[in-house]
Order: structure tokens, then sequence, then C-alpha cells
């Protein structure tokens, strides 16, 4: 048997030992996501019902949640002023979008910040008494806003087998000097864009990396007792 040959053969149980304890080590994992996208459309004063996959806990170790909300909004709303004697000055229309979790230990409430819309014709408006208006987007359509929040502190509620619901709502309001008895349809106004959960893990190794890993120690031991044994 040639010299390297020997060496190689007699090395070899050590080396098994060596690799198959290395599998054990604790060892940076590359970080795996899992992201759930939801388009909505349509949205004006209702409300979209949205439904989400818990993270299952078999697949890995959680370490992140982040939700990500974006919309834009078109169309147009009508503004009454039903006070039969006194004018009603309009200002800063705002719209934004608001989920709400719903359940045990849901998070709080997201909604992205009020964004000032630009409407034809402009604002500040003047509306007489007893009169409506109806207020077209400039330029159509208009972004509504976007937040991208980290949710991790509710882990526990987004980690199960089962599904989670929420509701997307399009929130809208405009500032007027006679509030009480001014009025706002914004049936026409509708929304659209996207919401998404997205999971970060560290994945679970797979089962034939320990039976790998097993399988070297359980060689590696063997041979060395093999070699040490007395004759």
């Amino acid at each position: 048997m040639s010299s390297f040959r020997t060496h190689f053969v007699r090395f070899l149980p050590l080396f098994a030992l060596v690799t198959a304890a290395g599998s054990f080590l604790p060892r940076d994992v590359s970080a795996e996501t899992i992201t759930q996208t939801k388009p909505f459309s349509g949205l004006s004063s209702g409300s979209v019902s949205l439904t989400w996959d818990q993270f299952n806990p078999a697949v890995g170790t959680l370490t992140g949640i982040s939700l990500t909300i974006n919309g834009t909004a078109s169309g147009s709303f009508n503004v009454f002023n039903t006070d039969s004697v006194d004018p009603a000055n309009l200002s800063n229309p705002k719209n934004r979008l608001r989920l709400t979790f719903s359940g045990s230990g849901a998070p709080a409430v997201q909604q992205t910040t009020q964004t000032t819309m630009t409407t034809s014709p402009g604002m500040p408006y003047q509306l007489s008494s007893g009169s409506s208006a109806s207020f077209n987007l400039s330029p159509d359509p208009q972004f509504i806003g976007s937040v991208t929040n980290s949710l991790f502190a509710s882990a526990s509620y987004f980690t199960g087998l089962g599904t989670l619901s929420s509701s997307l709502v399009q929130p809208f309001t405009l500032t007027s000097d006679n509030s009480g008895n001014t009025t706002v349809d914004y049936n026409s106004l509708s929304a659209s864009g996207y919401v998404e959960v997205v999971y970060t893990y560290q994945a679970v190794p797979e089962p034939s990396t320990y039976a790998m890993a097993l399988a070297g120690l359980a060689y590696g031991s063997y041979s060395l007792f093999r070699r040490r044994k007395p004759a």
C-alpha cells in the first residue's frame, strides 16, 4: 500500500469524526422568507376582507414579521351642505388605508399616513347653503400612502397552523367650518393597491443532515475502536 493511501486510510476515521461533530455546531443560516401579497381594488367607503396563513413553526424559527400597505385612489367624491342658511368652507381632503386584524392577541391597527388630495375644482372651496358639489381627483389616480412596519412583537399571534382574518378600509376626511351640516359621499372614490406580510425565519435542518452526521460519528468511532483494540 502506498504511503499516501496508508495515511489516507489512517486519518479517514478521524476526519469522519471531525466532520460529523461539525455538523452539530451552531452556524449562520441564511434567512428564508415566506411572502403573502394580497392585491385589492374597488375599495370605496366599505371594506375588503383579507385572509393570511399563519407561520408554521415546523419549517423553522421565526425571526421577523413585516407588513406593507401601499395604495392609490381614483375617482370622485360628493359633498353636501344641508344647512339652509350658512355656507360651508371646505379644505384639506385626506385619504388613508387602515388594516385591522381580528382575534385575540391581534396587533394594533396599521394604517398609512394621511395624504392631502388634489381635487378639481380645487380647495379651499365654499359650498353654498343647501347645495352640493362633486370633486374629481386631479391628477387621477393619486397616491394614498405607503407604510412598512415590523409586527414581530405579535409573533405568537401569527404563529400556528391556521389562518388569520383582517379588514381593510379607506377612511376619508374633509375639513369644514360647518361640519355639523356637511356630509360626504365617497362611494365613487376607489382605492387599489396591495397589502403584504413577510415572515423571515431560519430553516430547520433537513433530517438527512442529522442522519449523515450520526453515520459519520458511528463510522469514525467504530474505526478508532477497532484500531485501538488489543489483539
